[in-house]
């Protein structure tokens, strides 16, 4: 996953927002079976808590460094973490 990040932090790619499990940082999570995430209900949940926060819709194309903006200034910052992702046990690491 570190690798993954340092692609995307350097490279600053367009991504697709989906809502399916076969992508590059689904591929490296330990959860993916399958293309399937066992914890699927609760992602997806975060995922459109995020999207909605964000004002942006699955199929949307958006540059990485864009998206973690997003994250940083309209979750994180703003002190949202907690009603995106309920009782979840995240942390906020440097993304």
């Amino acid at each position: 996953m570190t690798a993954v990040i340092e692609y995307l932090n350097s490279e600053n790619p367009q991504v697709t927002l989906t809502e399916t499990c076969n992508d590059i940082l689904c591929s490296k999570c330990p959860n993916n079976k399958a293309q399937l995430c066992a914890d699927n209900k609760k992602v997806a949940g975060f995922d459109r808590a995020c999207l909605e926060e964000y004002g942006l819709k699955f199929g949307d194309k958006i540059e990485w460094l864009t998206l973690k903006d997003m994250a940083k200034n309209r979750i994180i910052a703003q002190g949202k973490l907690g009603e995106v992702c309920k009782n979840c046990q995240w942390k906020c690491y440097d993304i």
